[in-house]
């Protein structure tokens, strides 16, 4: 694998854009960090005809190629020498790979949103910023119960390429929707979540569909990413349309 460069960077999105929703977060990550952050690298199967892309960002890495070509060795010497937490790509690809201590599998459902919901009040809904970083750990860890990368969310308030909104009960944070990965025509809605005692009043459905609205206004189709059922009403419901299969592998514990 050759590890890319910026005079890569045409050839890289030239290749990633051809299935952009599945392939947002590598596209993002590109878009907003490029090739020389210590956070971050990307790697090409062919200076000339790509094949494959792998994207590191921190402990994640993203895996692409759409003639699904195997790269297990490679891969295992990243997560050796990288720390990597987990790693992601379309199922039927990332299904090719398995790698020990990697057992947590999760298999979404990738769906994208492409006309403004404007049937919500938005009055309760509040713009987050670093300030809140500590509240949205808090409810991150009561919703999801996995280790957010802190850092991570820190540098994307920092360096403005993300955005997020929540709905508030005095101090405390008790639903939120944010974006990530955000480029000029895509962008990821991730950790939609609402406090278990609170939910049940639209308080998730609304701060997605505020984020939502916003970014499609921009011109950046707003993708999502999920397993449960209700969430997959709520989502419909929203007007996100099913569009494809992603699966996450994070490492046990």
């Amino acid at each position: 694998m050759i590890h890319a460069e910026e005079k890569h960077r045409e050839i890289i999105m030239k290749y990633l854009y051809e299935q952009p929703e599945i392939n947002a977060f590598a596209i993002g990550d590109i878009y907003n960090y490029g090739f020389d952050k210590p956070f971050q690298d990307v790697w090409i199967d062919n200076e000339t005809n790509i094949n494959a892309v792998l994207v590191r960002y921190y402990e994640n890495l993203c895996i692409c190629s759409y003639n699904h070509l195997i790269f297990k060795d490679f891969i295992q010497e990243l997560i050796d020498s990288s720390k990597i937490e987990s790693y992601s790509g379309e199922t039927s690809y990332i299904q090719s790979y398995n790698f020990d201590n990697f057992q947590k599998k999760t298999h979404l459902t990738l769906a994208h949103f492409t006309k403004e919901n404007n049937s919500y009040d938005y009055s309760l809904v509040k713009k987050l910023n670093v300030e809140h970083l500590d509240q949205i750990m808090d409810l991150m860890q009561q919703c999801f119960g996995y280790k957010v990368e802190r850092e991570a969310i820190k540098n994307e308030f920092l360096t403005n390429t993300c955005r997020a909104y929540g709905i508030f009960d005095g101090d405390k944070l008790v639903s939120m929707a944010k974006s990530t990965a955000e480029s000029e025509k895509i962008a990821m809605v991730v950790m939609v979540c609402t406090d278990k005692e609170y939910r049940g009043k639209s308080y998730a459905s609304k701060c997605t569909a505020k984020l939502s609205n916003e970014l499609l206004s921009e011109g950046k189709i707003p993708c999502l990413y999920y397993v449960d059922p209700i969430a997959a009403k709520i989502y419909m419901k929203l007007g996100y349309e099913n569009i494809g299969l992603y699966s996450m592998i994070r490492k046990s514990e």
